[in-house]
């Protein structure tokens, strides 16, 4: 087996991004698919029924996970709740 590229995708069906190593814990590579879209029923959305949502980038950087899309901006939002009060 020859691995050529590794990909990291923080939320299914939003773009990911490439990695030179990748950890792995009990899901798989660390970060990658814990995410995802939903509506505001809570069904989750996908490129199947979405196709603009492979216009979306999504990377993982310093504990939040950022969103990005050209000529939209960006949003950014922790990856973990804080319980300090």
């Amino acid at each position: 087996m020859r691995v050529t590229g590794l990909f990291i995708y923080p939320v299914k069906s939003l773009r990911g991004f490439a990695v030179q190593a990748a950890e792995i814990d009990a899901l798989g590579f660390a970060g990658d698919r814990r995410f995802l879209v939903v509506d505001d029923t809570g069904k989750f959305l996908t490129q199947r029924t979405v196709p603009r949502m492979a216009c979306i980038d999504a990377r993982l950087s310093e504990g939040k996970l950022v969103l990005s899309a050209e000529g939209a901006g960006s949003i950014s939002v922790p990856t973990a709740f804080s319980t300090a009060r």
